[in-house]
């Protein structure tokens, strides 16, 4: 396997089986009321989805961390910078 192999792997079993696992916990929440829990796995989720294709994609992200607003304008515009915000 050569290395892009590897961080594609790396990507699909750390952010996208994770993000799948949390999709479903979203759903599962959301089905029983439990609206605060629903949320919080839903952005959980979100944040591990968009973190998968910037890695599948070789975008760096060093500095988005745990920022949605960041994670989503370093995806559509890889030249963006982290200074625009906060």
């Amino acid at each position: 396997m050569n290395i892009d192999s590897l961080v594609d792997d790396f990507a699909v079993r750390s952010f996208r089986d994770e993000g799948d696992a949390d999709y479903i916990a979203a759903r599962l929440a959301w089905r029983a009321a439990l609206i605060t829990p629903s949320l919080w796995a839903s952005q959980q989720t979100i944040e591990k989805y968009l973190k998968c294709v910037l890695l599948l994609n070789r975008i760096s992200a060093k500095h988005v961390k745990h920022d949605l607003a960041r994670n989503t304008c370093t995806f559509l515009d890889p030249s963006w910078t982290a200074t625009g915000l906060g």
